[in-house]
């Protein structure tokens, strides 16, 4: 497993960054195939990195906690969909700063449940 081998290999630290999924708290993986719907109808092709995402399977939440990771959820799953969306309205540029608007005002709502993202990180212990 990609996990137990980075373990083995850091010399310090691994740090993960990825959509996450559980039953609860997280819904990554259910927030990347609506994205993948909504950019295969706007532009008539897959998104290239929603695609490995969904390729290669997001770790679980359970997985990490196991592995002795530590969770924090950086991304409500609703913004994040909305933040996507906006990219791709209008020219190239406006949509950028519709996105960055959007973000600005509900920032207060980036942290909290339903989650689509986390940060994981295990530190090596130094014997």
């Amino acid at each position: 497993m990609v996990i137990k081998e980075s373990k083995r290999v850091t010399r310090w630290r691994v740090i993960l960054h990825c959509p996450l999924e559980d039953e609860e708290e997280f819904s990554g993986r259910i927030f990347d195939y609506i994205f993948q719907m909504y950019h295969l109808s706007r532009k008539g092709c897959l998104e290239r990195n929603t695609e490995e995402h969904l390729t290669n399977v997001e770790p679980h939440l359970f997985t990490l906690l196991r592995e002795g990771f530590r969770i924090r959820g950086v991304m409500n799953a609703y913004v994040w969909l909305k933040i996507m969306e906006l990219q791709y309205f209008g020219p190239k540029y406006l949509g950028v700063l519709a996105a960055w608007l959007y973000y600005l005002l509900n920032r207060i709502r980036v942290y909290q449940p339903v989650l689509g993202a986390a940060v994981a990180v295990w530190d090596k212990k130094t014997t």
